[in-house]
């Protein structure tokens, strides 16, 4: 995104998490927008992602568990992942809110950049966290 942002004349910077960065001034919000709009089609962004099987969730939930016992094993305090049945049943259900993950929710920007980067979060750079 932040180079096909740049391809188009925008400021935007990468940022390490797969996440950009740009400056917009109050009246160029509408050019940017359709340009913005232009690279999410470009780029494959655009649209809704296609749902996940429930392999994939299984697969997904698995993962999620190795990345809390890394972030235990720094002295994080993570809370016990409810069994893969409910976990699966929640998330193909659309019950999103509360739904467990392998890191604390009370963490600083400073200490959630400093776990995701010693304990990826699985799947986010495939795109998978959003995929239901």
């Amino acid at each position: 995104m932040s180079g096909c942002l740049q391809e188009r004349g925008w400021d935007a910077k990468a940022n390490d998490d797969g996440s950009y960065d740009t400056q917009v001034l109050p009246d160029q919000a509408e050019p940017y927008e359709a340009d913005r709009q232009d690279c999410l089609k470009e780029t494959g962004y655009a649209g809704e992602p296609e749902p996940l099987s429930r392999a994939e969730l299984a697969d997904w939930y698995q993962e999620l568990l190795v990345t809390a016992e890394c972030a235990r094993g720094l002295g994080y305090d993570i809370a016990d992942a409810p069994s893969a049945q409910v976990f699966l049943d929640q998330v193909e259900g659309g019950e999103l809110d509360g739904l467990w993950g392998p890191y604390p929710s009370n963490l600083s920007a400073t200490d959630f950049a400093e776990l995701e980067a010693a304990c990826p979060q699985p799947g986010a750079a495939e795109g998978l966290v959003q995929a239901f």
